[in-house]
């Protein structure tokens, strides 16, 4: 609102709000976070994390369903949104006391395909070794041309061609990146490379370059 009436001058001129550190929690759904589970082996100090979302109610009444507490659902303290926004304390202490019950996996079995956003949070490796890691192709095998054979990790926009690559998708509709994805490049790798083919510039302007210092190329 451009011009509220309202609005006091005070209100005017006072600085806005410093904005609040949620975590992984949202400002003003409830319940939007993480919460760890129960470990699914004798390694306490490796805790585990699922991450949900009930952005509304019937998500809300859905997942205490599952939660085997329809009780919260009709409690009046949560029955809307604004409700457990208000009551956030309470509701995240009943919920955190609840997935700490079963483990990660097992409530990945129970919430997943219900209607609602969540997922595990995984661990590095786990990521990486994933089904929807390994089917997108990203995990590229490179072989840079000082240490020999690295794994880096593949971007997550894919596309069915590319005006960079000749290289056909692999028939499931993704580029395939590893097959004209290059390692990360030594310092002044491609520096002759580039000034011959993008400005043009001869092998005696180069090397003239090289001679007074202007530029510094990767010696193989």
């Amino acid at each position: 609102v451009l011009n509220n009436p309202t609005t006091t001058k005070e209100e005017e001129d006072s600085p806005p709000p410093t904005p609040k550190r949620w975590g992984t929690a949202h400002e003003s759904i409830v319940p939007y976070q993480s919460f760890q589970c129960k470990p699914s082996n004798t390694k306490l100090d490796d805790p585990q994390y699922i991450v949900i979302g009930a952005g509304n109610d019937d998500q809300f009444v859905k997942l205490c369903q599952i939660l085997d507490a329809p009780d919260w659902a009709i409690d009046s303290r949560f029955r809307t949104n604004s409700d457990r926004v208000a009551n956030r304390k309470l509701l995240v202490k009943l919920l955190s006391q609840r997935f700490l019950q079963k483990s990660r996996d097992e409530w990945v079995s129970l919430l997943e395909g219900r209607g609602f956003p969540m997922g595990p949070v995984r661990t590095v490796p786990e990521a990486f070794q994933c089904e929807q890691a390994i089917n997108r192709n990203m995990i590229l095998q490179l072989d840079h041309p000082v240490i020999g054979p690295i794994r880096l990790p593949g971007t997550p926009i894919k596309y069915s061609s590319s005006i960079n690559s000749n290289i056909p998708n692999n028939g499931n509709g993704i580029d395939d990146s590893s097959t004209t994805a290059s390692p990360p490049p030594m310092l002044g790798e491609h520096t002759k490379e580039i000034l011959r083919s993008e400005l043009k510039f001869t092998d005696k302007d180069i090397y003239g370059f090289q001679q007074n210092g202007i530029i510094e190329c990767w010696k193989q």
